[in-house]
């Protein structure tokens, strides 16, 4: 089916093929992403977020101040979680085509996805953590004995909350 534009003069309607098909929209959408713009913009304010007093490059040497030495296996799960950080790119971009060609089938596929390797990195943080939980002679003498322990449990919310949004978004795209 052609889209054509109507207009009238003069008593008469003519017919021109629409220039804009497929570049113009109704302004829901718009509105839509604006006010979800704005309501991020909102929240980050009143949380009033601030850059850590850390030098930048220097965010994992709080994690390495608390090592003395690296083994062969605590190389091997810092690779993993290297690893997985890198595969974060590519589920978002999955996730961007997938909303973009909206289609819901994609989309809940691109979601899982994208939960899925969330998840990936969550563990392998898990992973980092218990290493150093049961290799405490890594450690420096200043680390208090269960910390990594203690700590590992930090990693284990995020990879609930990924799986649950990975979940809901799965079954109910947006």
């Amino acid at each position: 089916m052609r889209h054509v534009r109507r207009h009238q003069s003069a008593g008469a309607v003519h017919t021109q093929p629409n220039c804009h098909l497929g570049t113009r929209s109704d302004t829901s959408r718009a509105v839509a992403f604006s006010d979800a713009i704005f309501a991020i913009i909102i929240t980050l304010l009143v949380l009033d977020l601030r850059v850590p007093d850390v030098p930048p490059g220097r965010l994992l040497s709080g994690l390495f101040n608390r090592i003395r030495q690296v083994d062969s296996g605590l190389h091997r799960m810092n690779l993993l979680v290297l690893f997985s950080t890198a595969l974060l790119p590519f589920p978002t971009i999955v996730v961007s085509h997938a909303l973009q060609e909206h289609n819901n089938a994609d989309q809940r596929v691109a979601i899982a996805f994208y939960a899925l390797i969330g998840a990936l990195l969550c563990a392998t943080w898990l992973a980092f953590y218990h290493y150093l939980a049961r290799n405490p002679d890594l450690l420096k003498d200043q680390v208090k004995d269960g910390f990594f322990a203690s700590s590992g449990s930090g990693p284990s919310p995020g990879s609930s909350c990924t799986s649950s949004q990975g979940w809901s978004g799965t079954w109910w795209p947006p």
